[in-house]
């Protein structure tokens, strides 16, 4: 329902905003699209500490929630599709 407030604050009206309402997900279908410091350390046989200065450093697709680094999955898929097509480039003569 759009409104106003009463008189001495009306340039204070506001409209309606459609709610959108996200399909149901299961928690553990939401947590395997997200991936933790980790799970990206384990993945890669690296130390976590090397793992976080990538993420700080901005070599990995990473992103902070509440001070802590997550990484989507599909990004970090893509990263790896990356590095394997640039490690494996052999350099022009």
């Amino acid at each position: 329902m759009a409104g106003c407030l009463p008189l001495e604050y009306s340039s204070l009206c506001w409209n309606p905003v459609p709610v959108v309402r996200l399909q149901p997900m299961e928690v553990s279908s939401l947590q395997d699209e997200i991936l933790t410091v980790q799970e990206i350390a384990t993945f890669l046989k690296l130390a976590e500490k090397t793992v976080y200065s990538m993420a700080q450093a901005g070599e990995l697709p990473a992103f902070k929630v509440r001070g802590q680094w997550r990484i989507r999955r599909v990004d970090f898929e893509a990263w790896m599709e990356r590095q394997a097509k640039t490690r494996n480039r052999t350099p022009e003569k």
